[in-house]
């Protein structure tokens, strides 16, 4: 009975996934950018309502909150003037809820700013023209979906040793590292058949960006399960059959873009 359990919610998780990859394909390089745009805060949206929902801090402002420091990161990388102005419009937002209502703290905002605007901010920046930044996405969307999909089999099939057991008691040693080893041959299949697109990316600093995203990506699930154990709650939401919520499906994407971009900086790669 527990195969039959296990299988069918193997196989709505594998549907559902390819239902996302489709859709995120169409949605970062085939829709127009001001779609893109649309689409894009109206996900931020479904990700802040899931915050607060499982937070209970149902609070008007603090979606204007939200709202305002994507803004600021949106236009902070085009036009920082324009992102400082609405930065300080966003801390202003904060900081009068910070006085006005004893139930948002400090932390709450700052969880808000890091763990979900600033990301999201990074993935508005999608540049339509450049083909560097359409090999950069192709390349975190393998390392995180492969990530997923292998430690999820992997710790079914295999996992013996228990990876965070008061965090994520499913997740298991063994899934973890076939995930990681996974994600490092898809990425390394793709290096080689975008060749020379990504050549001039030396082998030595691409695995090292890899594991080290995918490692973040990992550390991103965790952090989000930690988060729900703090509030009591299994799922951020039900926006998606045997995924949980929008937050569930993107805990990897919010701490691993973040560090990827990063590390481009630190080796000097170029971003367009």
């Amino acid at each position: 009975m527990k195969t039959s359990s296990t299988s069918r919610i193997l196989l709505i998780r594998t549907l559902v996934s390819i239902v996302l990859a489709i859709f995120a394909i169409c949605y970062l390089f085939f829709v127009p950018l001001w779609l893109f745009k649309v689409i894009s805060y109206l996900l931020f949206l479904v990700c802040v309502y899931e915050y607060t929902n499982v937070t209970k801090l149902t609070l008007p402002l603090l979606y204007l909150f939200s709202l305002s420091a994507l803004i600021s990161f949106d236009l902070f990388f085009t036009s920082w003037t324009y992102g400082l102005g609405i930065m300080l419009f966003t801390l202003c937002v904060g900081l009068f809820l910070l006085l006005q209502n004893n139930t948002i703290t400090y932390k709450h905002l700052l969880t808000i700013l890091l763990w979900l605007a600033l990301p999201w901010g990074m993935l508005l920046q999608r540049a339509t023209d450049s083909h560097l930044q359409l090999y950069y996405t192709i390349l975190i969307l393998a390392m995180i979906i492969t990530s997923d999909s292998a430690a999820y089999l992997g710790g079914t099939f295999f996992g013996k040793h228990k990876l965070a057991p008061s965090i994520s008691p499913n997740k298991t040693i063994e899934g973890s590292l076939i995930g990681l080893s996974s994600a490092l041959v898809v990425t390394l299949l793709i290096r080689f058949f975008l060749s020379p697109a990504l050549s001039f990316i030396a082998l030595a600093p691409f695995i090292i960006i890899v594991i080290i995203t995918t490692l973040v990506g990992q550390m991103g699930d965790l952090f989000e399960s930690k988060w729900k154990r703090i509030y009591s709650v299994k799922d951020s939401g039900k926006f998606l059959p045997e995924h949980g919520g929008m937050l569930d499906r993107i805990d990897a994407y919010l701490f691993a873009v973040p560090v990827f971009m990063l590390l481009l900086y630190f080796f000097r790669l170029p971003l367009h």
